[in-house]
């Protein structure tokens, strides 16, 4: 809410069915059995499932496929087994909880090192492979798109009521050749699709953050698959770092210089220019309603440099489309 001395200029208001908020599975059951979380995934189940045509059971069948034991040794899933269930599956995990970054925790430089080593040997493992469940690079970057409010408006998560009011004020906050081809691309994802393709997809994991991360010296636990897509380093390393660059120990330059020393040949400038694309595609509803709407002068700070930081490399992008 926005005022003028007593006067209401904005007020926004969201509307939703009370049932998950932000989760690809938002209604997904999590419960504990002995020593392991068991948690149940339903296909197409939460917004960002059907966003990104989840018809297999993304989580589940990474594991059923084979493709979770091929990741890099120090890569772990936490994963024990995964149970079909009737239109679902039960996925059964060790407690690696004392473990994971959460939301309060900051992340060492040594931390840093380990994630993008062991998201870097994904990386390279899958490269040039079409991993059959993976999310389409399309739907990917679609996530976020006017389709995606469209389709949600009788569904019950409270995240695709908010994207309208959070893309109006990325306008807002972001120069106008960058918001003018961010609508574009949401209306139609295929031209930085196919420039992504270019340089050949891989493997990610999608939802590289805090929340699914956890790591014990060398060793990394990534949980949560249910964005696993088809995608370009660039794309997962952008994401990683508009989540969490502000909890790292490492200033963000610093952060993509140890991306581009982890990922090798397979990351280079234009492509960290179109993962910024990508990043601002999917994240930038988030960042807009941050720097405009939110009312603590803090994280409208942090959105605006977000923001700063990010346009000079999606400028680079746009202009290579």
């Amino acid at each position: 809410m926005d005022r003028s001395g007593d006067l209401i200029v904005r007020h926004w208001v969201y509307s939703a069915r009370p049932r998950g908020a932000f989760g690809g599975n938002s209604g997904a059951a999590v419960e504990r059995r002995g020593d392991l979380v068991v948690k149940r995934v339903v296909p197409l189940d939460g917004w960002m499932g059907r966003a990104t045509r989840d018809e297999l059971g993304r989580s589940a069948r990474l594991w059923l496929d084979g493709q979770m034991a091929r990741l890099p040794v120090q890569l772990d899933t936490a994963i024990q087994r995964v149970e079909p269930d009737g239109d679902g599956y039960w996925i059964h995990m060790r407690d690696i909880s004392e473990y994971l970054i959460g939301e309060e925790r900051r992340i060492g430089p040594d931390e840093l090192y380990a994630v993008l080593g062991a998201a870097a040997g994904m990386h390279r493992e899958f490269h040039g492979e079409d991993v059959a469940s993976a999310t389409r690079i399309e739907d990917f970057l679609a996530i976020a798109s006017p389709a995606t409010t469209a389709r949600e408006l009788d569904e019950p998560d409270l995240a695709p009521k908010q994207l309208p009011a959070g893309w109006d004020a990325f306008a807002q906050a972001t120069p106008d050749e960058i918001a003018a081809a961010g609508a574009a691309l949401l209306d139609d994802p295929a031209p930085l699709a196919k420039a992504l393709v270019r340089d050949g997809l891989t493997l990610i994991h999608g939802d590289l953050r805090d929340d699914n991360l956890g790591v014990l010296g060398n060793d990394v636990f990534l949980i949560d698959w249910d964005l696993a897509a088809m995608g370009t380093p660039a794309v997962e390393l952008v994401w990683f770092m508009l989540e969490d660059a502000w909890r790292i120990d490492v200033p963000r330059e610093e952060i993509v210089a140890q991306g581009f020393a982890a990922e090798g040949s397979m990351l280079d400038d234009r492509g960290l220019a179109l993962g910024a694309v990508a990043g601002l595609c999917t994240f930038g509803w988030l960042l807009g309603h941050s720097a405009v709407v939110h009312p603590d002068p803090a994280e409208r700070a942090w959105a605006a440099d977000e923001l700063a930081f990010w346009a000079p490399y999606a400028r680079a992008g746009i202009e290579t489309l």
